[in-house]
């Protein structure tokens, strides 16, 4: 395949075919009284008209808190805190008190959401490196377990089924929970962000 462009409008194959099986009667390349059929196959792409750049911020934006109090009366499967923004993008926690998957029936599970409150770009995806924890309210030995991942949809999440075990979150010398109040929380480390920028045929053809 070749590419066309405004310093580049030609392009020769100076050895497309041997003479010899050019003129070979059982290739019928010549046919017809000294006839010849020449062809050549163009496909035209778009030009791109705009640049997609993606960027890491790495801003110190200080850890995200949330309490879920009278924990012990909490029936639902799920909870989720309120959105906050972070990166330009807005999260929440979810929690399932009794777990998920195969933390059900033995383990906290802990999970930060891209919220399905907004929309991303066509294409855009969402890097995200964090640390969710289970704070210990009586001598700050919090339990946290990193995230590293990529986010391509809203309402998809990350974290961990299995976060803390019932045995361990239930034991009053952890501290996770203290006056029926469990706290969690997610640091966000480092997420991406996409700009895009528009492009105009010459700007395009420019870069060549």
């Amino acid at each position: 395949m070749r590419r066309f462009h405004q310093f580049r409008t030609t392009w020769v194959t100076a050895n497309f075919i041997r003479h010899f099986d050019f003129n070979a009667k059982d290739k019928e390349y010549i046919f017809d009284n000294d006839q010849c059929v020449f062809g050549v196959d163009i496909s035209v792409y778009p030009y791109f008209n705009k640049w997609e750049v993606l960027s890491i911020d790495k801003t110190v934006y200080g850890p995200k808190s949330w309490k879920l109090k009278k924990f012990s009366t909490l029936i639902k499967d799920f909870y989720m805190s309120d959105e906050f923004s972070i990166g330009g993008k807005k999260w929440a926690l979810k929690v399932y008190p009794n777990g998920n998957g195969t933390g059900e029936g033995n383990s906290l599970s802990l999970y930060v959401i891209l919220s399905g409150s907004q929309t991303l770009k066509p294409y855009e995806k969402v890097y995200v490196r964090a640390k969710l924890r289970v704070l210990d309210q009586k001598q700050s030995k919090h339990l946290e377990k990193p995230i590293l991942t990529w986010f391509n949809t809203t309402g998809e999440s990350a974290g961990f089924d299995q976060f803390v075990s019932f045995t361990d979150l239930q034991n009053p010398a952890k501290g996770f929970i203290v006056n029926d109040t469990l706290s969690v929380q997610v640091e966000f480390v480092a997420t991406s962000s996409t700009n895009y920028y528009s492009i105009s045929p010459a700007q395009f053809l420019s870069t060549f």
